[in-house]
């Protein structure tokens, strides 16, 4: 009966360790790249198991897995896949490059990185997304607060107004003292377009659509002279735009933005009326500068009291800014491309003040060989802007905006015989100057850059 016990486990063991066997098979393959070459040192795990290997220099693997495993296959700089082995022995899979590696990597030039442990400068990343997120039209003002050392001066809140940007402080008491503005390796015109008697208009950065930056990297520090120059001992603000993404069908991205503006401005006496020594001038047959008249609250015109009249808030409104924006972009196993459109139009808190910019950009990567490839970009941007004179000159209308008497009415601002109408002798009506005194500027900007890349050697 024993013998017999004992026999009966043994024939059970035997089919048990059998059905195991038949659960196991040998799974081998090759792990390549887009170019198809060989990844070595990548990891191989069964997902349900610990059961994992490593592929050899040529990318080859074995691993013993279960008949219907899943594969998880990763290596550093890749994305990480799952692959089924169910029906397959011999498996053949391609990785996609990971830019998640990349984080500490700083484009210095063109064609050129760095990590940055290994710089001998400062330097400060900004991504793309938060300059999209300032709501900023000016690539400059949509850094302010965002880096060290860095300082932001814009002229005015008017749309298209200039910035200036500073790294670090002044280096010459009288010449250039901005950063060097270098876009995809090509440094590019950053000068300011307006004239003396109109008052300052934009920085050609402006220009630059800010969707279409991946990054933003400010080289601090004489050191990066050896990369631009003279130049470059300003500081450089390096701007590296997207592209494509090799191995990716086309996908359209679409982003629309509206944003309200109201000013900040000062407050202004609302208790005396125009005159002098409590003595009321109305504007018209007794005019002066000053307004330091009758009591608001006492005075009386033709009986009735006096109107007070807020020249900030019949003069100023609210400022809206729409922006829209539609891209493309994906690749093939060797090429890739972006294309972007955007429409800016923006109109200030001053009457007739407005800014609007067209911006298309594209840009294309081909690797035409292992070692060699090449990228055509173009970016094509066309602003138009429309502002009112700035500065201590007698045609800008805050002047007499903000000094304007309470107790005066700026309507009609002309005389019956066609000349202006105005509290006091000099300046110029504010609504006078919105209708005849104009500063508007159309710029076509053209940016072409072709880049060829040969790497003989790793």
């Amino acid at each position: 009966m024993r013998k017999t016990s004992k026999l009966i486990g043994l024939i059970f063991f035997i089919l048990i360790c059998q059905v195991t066997m038949a659960q196991i098979k040998i799974v081998t393959g090759k792990l390549t790249d887009s170019l198809g070459r060989g990844i070595s040192g990548a990891t191989i795990q069964e997902k349900k198991s610990r059961h994992a290997t490593s592929t050899n220099k040529d990318g080859r693997f074995e691993i013993s897995i279960g008949s219907n495993g899943v594969l998880l296959v990763s290596a550093v700089g890749y994305e990480s896949e799952e692959y089924s082995t169910v029906g397959k022995e011999e498996l053949s899979i391609t990785l996609k490059l990971s830019t998640v590696g990349l984080k500490e990597v700083v484009v210095t030039a063109l064609g050129l990185k760095r990590e940055k442990r290994n710089l001998t400068y400062s330097t400060q990343e900004v991504k793309g997304d938060e300059l999209i997120r300032s709501k900023e039209s000016n690539i400059v003002n949509g850094l302010a607060g965002k880096v060290a050392g860095v300082q932001i001066t814009s002229a005015s809140g008017a749309p298209g107004s200039s910035s200036r940007i500073v790294i670090r402080g002044a280096t010459s008491i009288y010449g250039e003292n901005q950063a060097l503005i270098v876009v995809d390796g090509v440094p590019i015109n950053n000068d300011e377009t307006g004239n003396l008697n109109a008052g300052p208009g934009s920085n050609r950065l402006v220009d630059i659509d800010p969707s279409i930056i991946e990054t933003v990297n400010i080289l601090k520090g004489a050191a990066a002279t050896a990369l631009y120059g003279s130049s470059g001992a300003r500081g450089v603000v390096m701007i590296t735009t997207k592209g494509g993404t090799t191995d990716k069908k086309p996908t359209v991205t679409f982003s629309s933005d509206f944003s309200m503006e109201n000013p900040l401005l000062p407050k202004r006496q609302t208790k005396y009326s125009q005159g002098s020594r409590g003595v009321f001038f109305n504007g018209e047959t007794h005019k002066t500068s000053v307004s330091w008249g009758a009591l608001m609250d006492t005075l009386k015109i033709n009986g009735a009291p006096a109107p007070r009249y807020s020249l900030t808030d019949i003069f100023f409104k609210t400022g809206i800014t729409k922006n829209n924006t539609i891209s493309v972009s994906g690749g093939g196993s060797s090429s890739s491309y972006f294309m972007s459109y955007s429409f800016l139009n923006q109109d200030g808190s001053v009457p007739k003040t407005n800014f609007k910019r067209h911006s298309f950009f594209t840009k294309y990567t081909n690797r035409v060989t292992k070692n060699f490839n090449t990228t055509f970009q173009l970016n094509y941007s066309n602003t138009g802007n429309d502002r009112m004179p700035e500065g201590y000159v007698l045609e800008n209308p805050i002047w007499t905006v903000f000094a304007g008497p309470v107790s005066w009415n700026p309507f009609p601002y002309l005389n019956p015989d066609g000349t202006q109408r105005l509290y006091r002798y000099s300046r110029n009506n504010p609504f006078w100057v919105l209708d005849n005194i104009y500063n508007k500027s159309t710029v076509n900007r053209i940016i072409p850059v072709m880049t060829l890349n040969f790497t003989p050697l790793k």
